[in-house]
């Protein structure tokens, strides 16, 4: 484990849950999802609407990402 992998895993709630992403069971990856989207919606619910934009903002790359990687399966 490397030391910026240690740093991280040593922030209390956030590098518990990482740890579980990376090194848990094989159903972790859901829960990491499913935490992740809660979060979200009580931010939404807490600041409002630039809780929504920020994290629509912050989800454009990956999609971008997703639409390249669909249509350039054949291409490559």
């Amino acid at each position: 484990m490397t030391a910026v992998a240690k740093l991280t895993f040593s922030i209390p709630v956030l590098g518990w849950l990482l740890r579980d992403l990376f090194y848990g069971k094989e159903d972790a990856p859901f829960w990491f999802g499913a935490s992740y989207v809660l979060a979200w919606m009580a931010s939404v619910v807490m600041f409002g609407l630039p809780a929504l934009v920020t994290g629509a903002l912050g989800l454009v790359p990956v999609m971008f990402g997703l639409i390249l990687a669909i249509t350039w399966v054949g291409k490559l």
